[in-house]
């Protein structure tokens, strides 16, 4: 699983703490802040990736099974 947020000192604390408390999770700094192309092209990708994701109900329903089996509890995947 993993986790990212904008580039702000809060975010950047707040993803310090929750790498510490789940070390199980990729926790990624916002790349929209780093890149300096026209990175409305990586939204497009990323808006795809979800749509992609949510057709395919196994996939999600295993993405669901590992957190129940690691962290006791489901949470938004998307």
């Amino acid at each position: 699983m993993a986790c990212t947020t904008d580039a702000s000192g809060e975010s950047k604390k707040a993803c310090q703490l929750l790498q510490e408390k789940y070390p199980h999770l990729v926790v990624l700094d916002c790349l929209s802040h780093q890149v300096k192309d026209d990175y409305a092209v990586y939204g497009d990708m990323a808006q795809e990736l979800i749509m992609w994701l949510q057709s395919k109900t196994q996939v999600l329903a295993l993405l669901r099974e590992i957190q129940m089996v690691t962290i006791g509890h489901m949470v938004a995947i998307l």
